[in-house]
């Protein structure tokens, strides 16, 4: 089983918010999954279909809970500003290591943040 790295942070809860708790949760699971899906599945991209591979929607989750911390952080969010073919969608270690790192920021994540408000920026297509 993977290691999210939570043991520094004592149990699988949030100090913050039960929606904070309940992304960390998702943060662990994903991570479960991964660990159990072989390198070459990870990374090959389905044929005949538009969709990417599993990496690719694994690093597309993992952009959106990094631009929720940014938000929180800046008071601005924007989920268009994305990084694609990132080593994270071919290499299942590198996504776990994120998955780590997202996890760690969302548990150290500032109570005083969650309540908020903050400006969302998304380029919407007709």
């Amino acid at each position: 089983m993977w290691n999210s790295g939570t043991a520094l942070h004592g149990p699988l809860e949030s100090p913050v918010v039960a929606p904070v708790t309940a992304l960390v949760r998702l943060l662990d699971d994903l991570g479960d999954v991964i660990d159990r899906v072989p390198d070459q599945v990870f990374a090959r991209k389905p044929q005949g279909q538009p969709s990417g591979s599993i990496g690719a929607h694994v690093r597309h989750c993992l952009d959106h809970v990094a631009a929720f911390l940014d938000g929180a952080r800046t008071g601005r969010m924007s989920y268009d500003n994305r990084v694609r073919g990132t080593e994270g969608e071919t290499d299942r270690d590198a996504a776990l290591t994120r998955i780590r790192g997202l996890t760690a920021a969302v548990l150290d994540l500032d109570p005083r943040l969650i309540p908020r408000s903050l400006c969302l920026r998304v380029r919407l297509d007709p």
